[in-house]
């Protein structure tokens, strides 16, 4: 049987006691101390042994709790000796199994408080050819008389009775006669029932037919988001953004907005130069092919994208059943703009605001500018009293594409006093004029008593 110590109890509060202190739970596993009684190896013992130790508390400690002494037998079974706080007692703990659920078996120890008995102390023995543990325990009563208590455990404990199941070989007439009888029970029960439903359906007419719904699978589509974050989901509602690498992000947004925005495409020539333009053209050939496998791969997972070159140039084609919200913004843009069309689209932030790149700069200021007149436009059409929420909305929206619009600020003020949220609505115009004044260098001209003297 293999031997070991963990969590020993012991006190750093005496000059002359010995013994060395413990980590319990409290700390990682790595930097708990153990103590083994040999330099590379377990002490193991074949015959009876006679274990004795002395245990002491560290003063001044809020929590006392751990494993005093610890052995493993050879089966695998752990016995335990663990002080317990909460029952003012040590107890023995005998497992099953070293590393599995295990039953306990508990030993309290009887006696003055453990706190303050500094005289007591316990001796555990083994014996392998009875298999049973003595314990010995000495302690000094409030009397202060010296008593000895002496205890026996088994080991294993509480051994499991081998239980030997019949066999079933003669039939059982009994049980086919209880079975029948069960069965002629359950079936007047439910005509009984069955009985009564009928007669209150007759009596309340007869129910409306109602047509089975179809179980048909919930679709889903894929989708394309350029507002806000770039961000794309295959047909099965796959995330597919993590797929890109960023030159392949790239090259799949310059075929993406270049059909979209004049739907004839980019010419080759522009995109090498956008992408390889520090290369040869025989380079950027290659590395246009390579890539373009690359990123056919991603789009196969997305759904039914196709990269394909049309009079010499090449695009990217997006099935109509493909949430896609650029399109979307072109088609509002286009016509006479929804409210709330354009705030689903807007509300994500403006148009890919996380990417850097220089032919996008361009593009995006050419968005922001539109976007924002709509939604400008489409406020100077509605009640504000009425449809103070959308305002609302549609004025953060606007923040999202120009922070400084002093309009949007003008619209949102309004709409919140309205509302009676005058502190938000101070709030609002106090950030606006801090950031107006970090940016141009000067206070902005309108005081918040001048946006809402007609609220």
């Amino acid at each position: 049987m293999s031997i070991f110590f963990a969590c020993l109890f012991c006190s750093a509060g005496f000059a002359q006691s010995h013994g060395l202190a413990f980590s319990s739970h409290e700390v990682v596993p790595e930097k708990r101390t153990g103590l083994r009684l040999t330099s590379d190896a377990p002490v193991c013992i074949e015959q009876e042994m006679d274990i004795s130790f002395d245990a002491m508390f560290r003063l001044g400690m809020e929590t006392y709790f751990g494993y005093v002494l610890g052995l493993v037998t050879n089966e695998g079974q752990n016995i335990d000796l663990v002080y317990n706080q909460r029952l003012f007692s040590f107890n023995f703990v005998i497992g099953e199994n070293f590393a599995d659920s295990f039953r306990a078996d508990n030993l309290q120890f009887d006696g003055p408080d453990p706190f303050r008995d500094i005289k007591s102390f316990a001796d555990l023995f083994y014996a392998p050819r009875s298999r049973k543990l003595p314990a010995v325990r000495l302690f000094n009563t409030k009397d202060d008389i010296r008593e000895l208590k002496a205890y026996t455990l088994d080991s294993p404990p509480n051994p499991t009775p081998a239980v030997t199941v019949p066999a079933q070989n003669r039939f059982r007439l009994d049980r086919v006669l209880m079975g029948l009888a069960c069965m002629l029970t359950a079936g007047a029960l439910f005509y009984f029932v069955w009985k009564r439903w009928h007669t209150l359906d007759e009596a309340h007419g007869p129910s409306p037919a109602v047509p089975p719904a179809e179980d048909t699978p919930e679709k889903t589509s894929a989708a394309i988001f350029l507002f806000g974050d770039f961000e794309m989901t295959g047909k099965e509602g796959n995330d597919c953004t993590r797929l890109f690498t960023p030159l392949l992000q790239e090259l799949f947004l310059l075929l993406l907005i270049y059909t979209e925005k004049g739907g004839k495409g980019i010419a080759p020539e522009k995109l090498f130069e956008l992408l390889w333009g520090d290369t040869s053209p025989k380079d950027a050939r290659n590395n246009f092919s390579m890539n373009l496998v690359k990123l056919k791969v991603i789009l196969e997972k997305a759904g039914d994208l196709h990269i394909v070159k049309d009079a010499g140039r090449w695009k990217l084609e997006v099935p109509a059943d493909v949430r896609f919200d650029y399109r979307d913004y072109l088609g509002q843009a286009s016509t006479q703009p929804s409210a709330a069309a354009l705030l689903e689209i807007t509300s994500r932030g403006s148009f890919l605001r996380n990417m850097p790149y220089e032919w996008l700069d361009d593009i995006k200021s050419e968005i922001s500018i539109h976007a924002t007149g709509l939604m400008l436009a489409a406020i100077g059409k509605m009640n504000l009293h009425r449809e103070t929420d959308l305002v609302l909305r549609l004025t953060q929206a606007i923040f999202q594409f120009d922070p400084l619009n002093e309009e949007a600020l003008v619209y949102r003020c309004k709409c919140l006093m309205m509302a009676g949220r005058h502190k938000t609505a101070q709030d609002a115009y106090t950030k606006f004029a801090k950031e107006y004044r970090e940016s141009y260098g000067e206070d902005f001209r309108l005081s918040f008593q001048d946006i809402t003297r007609d609220s």
